[in-house]
């Protein structure tokens, strides 16, 4: 017995030095190993968590990417398939003193870091690492930048000495004199994106404006020496206000943003700047719940600002997330933007005929991908047949006119069938084939969370049990796995979506990832998300939902082919408001306005700001929705003029899609044998 024990310790011992001695870097692409190391409660909805990774860590990510990035990391709770980010801070446990200190200089502190926690009622990721052990494994990959902040000539980089010792820094008095500032507003956990700026290895320039707003400051727990010594060595001036003892928190705040000094080109707290157009350097960044930063910073007026983690602020153009998955262009692509060896992939529905809100969201986008290919890259652009079979079905005859219009569509607003390849879905049988063996990973679980299937059944988000279930078709509640196959299947590494669609490319992410690690491959790369420049174009009667072509008002929806005067006739009935001495991009008080502006903004690929601009001069809702018409019909003249010829011209269509099919076709055969051969088919 007592060698059976001394046997089995000593090969515990030496698999866990081998675990250690190996060396594996944090990914954004996969996701690795780390242990819960400690484990403190602060109160009951707030907790610190230290990760340490299984094997070692060779780089050293605080030094890396330094106070020039806010960045994340993903966990992955495995039992519903969510992942969560959350921002990590450069501290770990001094196991002497069981207190929280700052990793050294040129020190990766073993990979380790602290996550700053709150378990909110809906937050099942949060709840789940509550409930965990000390010493239980999680999956976590990174990093991701969420801000990058601009840099300045004659910065100078300083010590943290002060953060670790009792000594004031030699280098204090330059907090004060150097010419960088920023103002941070931050609630809640958002305060740790201000703490990860301050703690980090070469740490921001000049002088952090920080005003925090929290239930109560204990809940800070251990963080809250280390703003106190921030605070007194002039590293920070600090602001608590606490809503258990202060109630009217906005107010107090919106009085507190105009104490900030502005930069120059500065016009209000509704105007964000980005990274190149900052003078005489000043930033701020509020950071926190979406209704603080609304309540704070006003509305968001571009998509490329936040959330972003939790950030409100500007990407810097076409800002990826840290070699990983998602990608933002900003108003027109730009050959910068696309690698040239890149293939991009990209369906819409045969519904009917294409409104504006298609145009803009899809098929601009991908006129302008056709526009700008280089010769290395493939465009495989389709209509999605046997997606639209999971909606109510019209008759087949009304089908099969709906998908010759679509691929009319597709080619008069541009698309090059020379440069691109366009199909129809169920022309290629390898679809529906890899769409079977990735069935085999999706769990119900995960897919249980996609919201679409649930929104086109007219069911609650939360809609868990069997009965509910009952109703829903296979084909609607699986969609999301044939959409990764349809990706997959040429592998993508590129997909131009909308932001509703952005949670089926995470399962496509997630499928190909299953697959590689399973059959021990890298075969599929995972595809990053190319979001479109256009936020969803709304209803022009009910500018709470999106435009569709079933809306029962079908003076709501702008279709590619209306005519100039039913384009008027359409956009003088669209709501707005009483508002008529300015118009100003305000979705939440003023939403009928700002899709309109928002349908500019897409058309002219110009930024809301610009948009807003063009219109200063006008003062009644005559000259704006006149102006807004001019912009629609000329955007549109080409197009219906093409897809009017084009319908009259069916032995065009069939060619254009023969010879798409086939060249689809080949090179999906050609992947399902090498997909078939890595599984044992």
């Amino acid at each position: 017995m007592t060698s059976a024990i001394g046997a089995g310790t000593l090969s515990y011992s030496c698999y866990s030095l081998m675990q250690r001695e190996k060396v594996q870097e944090l990914s954004p692409n996969n996701f690795i190993p780390y242990k819960i190391s400690h484990k403190t409660d602060i109160d009951s909805s707030h907790f610190i968590l230290e990760l340490t990774p299984l094997a070692r860590q060779e780089i050293n990510l605080w030094s890396e990417m330094g106070s020039e990035h806010l960045w994340s990391i993903e966990i992955k709770q495995p039992e519903i398939m969510v992942v969560r980010n959350y921002t990590p801070l450069p501290l770990q446990m001094d196991e002497n003193r069981r207190t929280l200190k700052v990793i050294p200089d040129d020190s990766n502190g073993d990979g380790k870091f602290v996550l700053y926690i709150k378990q909110y009622d809906n937050g099942e990721v949060a709840r789940w690492l509550h409930r965990l052990p000390l010493g239980h494994t999680l999956e976590v990959r990174g990093p991701f930048v969420e801000y990058e902040l601009p840099k300045y000539e004659g910065e100078i980089s300083r010590n943290r000495d002060f953060l670790s010792s009792d000594h004031r820094s030699l280098t204090e008095d330059k907090f004060k004199c150097q010419p960088f500032h920023i103002a941070m507003f931050t609630a809640g956990t958002g305060i740790v994106s201000a703490l990860q700026l301050l703690l980090t290895e070469s740490p921001l320039r000049g002088k952090m404006y920080l005003r925090h707003s929290c239930h109560s400051f204990d809940e800070l727990g251990p963080l809250k020496p280390f703003l106190y010594k921030l605070h007194r060595y002039g590293r920070i001036d600090l602001q608590v206000i606490e809503s258990s003892k202060e109630p009217n928190v906005v107010e107090r705040l919106q009085t507190i943003w105009e104490q900030i000094p502005s930069p120059t080109n500065y016009a209000g707290p509704s105007t964000y700047i980005g990274s190149n157009k900052v003078s005489n350097p000043v930033l701020a960044l509020v950071c926190g719940p979406e209704r603080y930063i609304a309540a704070i910073a006003g509305p968001r007026i571009n998509l490329a600002q936040g959330p972003i983690g939790g950030i409100y602020g500007c990407r810097i153009s076409a800002t990826r997330r840290f070699a990983g998955t998602i990608q933002r262009v900003d108003y027109k692509l730009d050959f910068q933007d696309i690698p040239n060896n890149a293939t991009i992939f990209s369906m819409v529905q045969p519904t009917g005929k294409f409104h504006l809100g298609n145009h803009l969201g899809a098929t601009k986008v991908w006129q302008d991908l056709s526009n700008l290919k280089h010769p290395d890259q493939k465009l495989f652009f389709g209509i999605a047949d046997l997606h639209a079979l999971t909606i109510p079905k019209p008759n087949v005859q009304e089908f099969r006119l709906f998908r010759n219009e679509a691929i009319a569509s597709i080619l008069a607003v541009g698309v090059d069938p020379q440069k691109a390849t366009v199909m129809y879905q169920s022309s290629i049988s390898q679809h529906s084939q890899l769409y079977w063996l990735l069935s085999t990973l999706a769990s119900m679980g995960y897919l249980n969370r996609m919201t679409q299937w649930k929104s086109k059944s007219n069911l609650k988000q939360q809609a868990l049990d069997s009965s509910t279930l009952g109703n829903v078709k296979l084909g609607l509640f699986s969609y999301p796995v044939l959409q990764a196959a349809d990706i997959l299947i040429y592998r993508a590494t590129h997909v131009p979506v909308g932001d509703d669609q952005s949670q089926h490319l995470e399962l496509t992410r997630y499928l190909a990832e299953q697959f590689n690690s399973m059959y021990k491959t890298d075969y599929f790369p995972l595809p990053k998300t190319l979001l479109t420049p256009t936020k969803k174009i709304l209803s022009l009667s009910s500018p709470n939902k999106k435009m569709s072509k079933s809306d029962t008002n079908q003076n709501s929806v702008i279709y590619v082919n209306d005519n100039p005067n039913t384009i008027a006739k359409k956009i003088k009935k669209a709501v707005t408001d009483s508002t008529v001495d300015h118009f100003n991009y305000d979705p939440v008080n003023r939403p009928g306005v700002s899709n309109l502006l928002n349908i500019i903004s897409g058309i002219q690929r110009k930024s809301i700001p610009e948009v807003e601009k063009d219109v200063s001069h006008m003062n009644n809702f005559k000259d704006f929705k006149n102006y807004v018409t001019e912009v629609i019909v000329e955007e549109l003249k080409s197009p219906r003029e093409r897809f009017a010829r084009f319908m009259k011209e069916p032995g065009y269509l069939d060619e254009v899609v023969k010879r798409g099919t086939e060249e689809a076709q080949e090179l999906a055969d050609k992947n399902y044998k090498e997909i078939a051969k890595i599984v044992g088919l």
